[in-house]
């Protein structure tokens, strides 16, 4: 992935999207989805150091999401909205993340309430919503590609 990113003709990556695309609409559904992780993780984690309280979720959840995911997404929201080259690539990665993370979240929470190991999560609508809103965004923003040569973009 890096050796790719590093290869790619970041100037070409621009052009290969049509001027329609509608970034602000992506841009603040990934604006959308990394506002509630950071309230919600943040503020636990900012609870824990002052009450040592330790939060719902594993730790290695809050980590990512706020080390990785919210800052990727905020980043990349900033940069597509912007019109930036590197905020179509990474409003894409960020994108299939959010299809990836709410699919594993939705039949993980699936799984686990048909077996009787816990109640149906309350979060369960917003991991829907997470799957398949980035599915659909990341549709609309793969769409807005113009037809290119992939050895236009090396």
């Amino acid at each position: 992935l890096f050796l790719t990113l590093y290869q790619l003709n970041i100037t070409e990556v621009r052009r290969a999207f049509r001027e329609d695309t509608p970034v602000r609409w992506i841009s603040a559904f990934l604006i959308f989805l990394a506002i509630p992780l950071l309230v919600v993780e943040g503020g636990q984690s900012i609870n824990f150091i002052f009450t040592g309280k330790e939060p719902e979720a594993p730790s290695l959840i809050f980590a990512l999401d706020l080390s990785f995911v919210v800052p990727g997404m905020l980043l990349a929201a900033v940069l597509l909205w912007q019109r930036r080259a590197w905020g179509y690539v990474l409003a894409a990665m960020m994108l299939v993340k959010g299809i990836t993370y709410g699919l594993v979240l939705v039949i993980n929470t699936a799984i686990i309430t048909a077996k009787g190991l816990a109640p149906l999560d309350p979060l369960m609508p917003f991991y829907i919503f997470v799957a398949v809103g980035s599915l659909i965004f990341c549709w609309i923003l793969l769409r807005s590609l113009n037809h290119i040569r992939t050895s236009e973009l090396k």
